[in-house]
């Protein structure tokens, strides 16, 4: 469907890892029943990859991330490949790394203190802390990782909360832009010394209905780091993650289909 699968390394001899869900409509809730490769994507693996050359003269010992990568945005699989792929990127000027956490996983306390943006679901945060209220926990992470910039917690219909710096280089909110014509609003806070911005969900359009939510939280990332590095403004990057979230409800399966127009983003409107 349009995907660039030039680079994606497949093993020899192994199935790729694959997720069969389960909906049930009578409870609303999904039941994941994962099949993971023979092992793990290893370190050597990444250092392969990353040594193709398509210019024969790169001078760099990972000529791909040379060839205008400008983020890497790591999922807490595979973690002695996201380790590899991690060191070889901080070798190469103005790559941001971002990550996603759910739950522990190995290879965290690896990742985690190199990554510029950190994104979670509700529940990890506290858990992962200790912290009493999830604005807290996020305010401890970010004391425990000082290059993180900023760290997003979505909580589905309850909205996204984001805890930044607030010497970050980012811009939280839009400058009598046009973000006050979008159907969710974004509230600035701020919380012992941090920058919080707390963004609704974006609503369901009239007579719509959630169909599936897998892949919900996934869409919502790539629509926040798309605005991102476009350097539009934190809140209509949270704005764009709620959009994209919103319309994958709308279908089945994990992801969200090509009929979604780029101009109807929110971090495109007035850019």
């Amino acid at each position: 469907e349009g995907a660039d699968v030039a680079l994606v390394a497949r093993p020899q001899g192994m199935n790729s890892a694959f997720t069969n869900i389960v909906i049930d409509r009578s409870s609303d809730t999904r039941t994941c029943i994962h099949s993971p490769m023979a092992k793990d994507l290893s370190g050597e693996d990444v250092e392969q990859l990353l040594a193709k050359s398509v210019e024969a003269d790169s001078p760099s010992s990972s000529p791909l991330l040379t060839l205008g990568v400008k983020h890497i945005h790591l999922d807490c699989r595979h973690p002695a490949a996201a380790a590899a792929l991690v060191k070889a990127a901080l070798e190469v000027p103005d790559i941001r790394i971002s990550i996603d956490v759910g739950r522990p996983r190995a290879g965290l306390d690896e990742l985690m203190p190199h990554c510029l943006a950190i994104f979670c679901n509700s529940t990890f945060p506290q858990s992962f802390t200790g912290k009493p209220s999830l604005v807290s926990a996020l305010a401890a992470m970010l004391d425990r990782f000082p290059k993180a910039q900023f760290i997003v917690a979505r909580q589905g219909s309850k909205g996204d909360l984001l805890v930044s710096r607030a010497s970050s280089p980012f811009q939280l909110e839009e400058e009598g832009g046009s973000s006050g014509t979008l159907p969710v609003k974004c509230c600035r806070g701020t919380y012992e010394g941090y920058s919080t911005l707390f963004s609704d969900s974006w609503p369901l359009p009239p007579d719509a209905k959630v169909v599936d939510s897998t892949g919900a939280g996934d869409v919502f990332i790539a629509g926040f780091i798309h605005a991102w590095l476009a350097n539009r403004p934190l809140s209509l990057a949270l704005a764009t993650g709620a959009y994209i979230s919103t319309q994958k409800l709308q279908r089945f399966g994990a992801r969200l289909g090509r009929d979604v127009a780029a101009e109807e983003l929110p971090c495109n409107i007035g850019a």
